[in-house]
């Protein structure tokens, strides 16, 4: 399916990338980024910030299919809706909190059917010499639900784990008996 992204910053790595262009998230962001800005307000921004972007994902890339419903006043609602079978594995990379992931986990099981949500866990940890110097990041496998044979894997990174990591996960993910979906 071709999509058109609304508003999305140029960049020159690839077409499989997308920076998304949101004055309010940018504004999040910052406020996020600031020295001052504490908890609670801290979890709140963190919470917008991946609703927005997840938003985003689901708005354009997941499956749809035209839908009715009938309303409370007896008149049949029709329209694109989200195919609410759609599978997708939020995967937490544990190594910069599992907030973000819960985040995507939560929504996404309130727009799809949570029996094809799943949360797996993937465990990273850094390594450092006497210096306080990083010298790895081991890597202590998945803690997976399964294989997925059809569906997506979501994975979050904006400000967590390098993407060094993702890809070393996503890899991990789409091995073995674990499987490769399409997304």
């Amino acid at each position: 399916m071709a999509v058109t992204y609304l508003r999305e910053i140029e960049h020159r790595y690839g077409g499989n990338i997308h920076i998304l262009d949101d004055p309010y998230m940018h504004t999040l962001l910052a406020e996020l980024s600031m020295a001052k800005t504490v908890q609670p307000r801290l979890n709140w921004l963190l919470s917008s910030l991946y609703d927005g972007l997840l938003r985003a994902v689901i708005n354009n890339e997941f499956p749809r299919k035209v839908g009715s419903v009938q309303t409370r006043m007896g008149a049949e609602y029709r329209g694109e809706l989200l195919d609410r079978s759609a599978m997708v594995v939020s995967v937490d990379i544990a190594r910069a909190g599992i907030k973000p992931s819960m985040i995507c986990y939560e929504l996404l099981s309130t727009v799809l059917d949570p029996a094809a949500v799943r949360q797996d866990h993937i465990v990273m940890e850094r390594t450092m010499d006497e210096a306080g110097t990083v010298t790895g990041r081991p890597y202590r496998g998945p803690r997976s639900g399964g294989r997925l044979k059809a569906g997506s894997y979501c994975f979050r990174t904006p400000w967590g784990p390098p993407v060094h990591p993702c890809a070393r996960s996503c890899g991990t993910m789409r091995k073995g008996p674990r499987g490769a979906p399409p997304r």
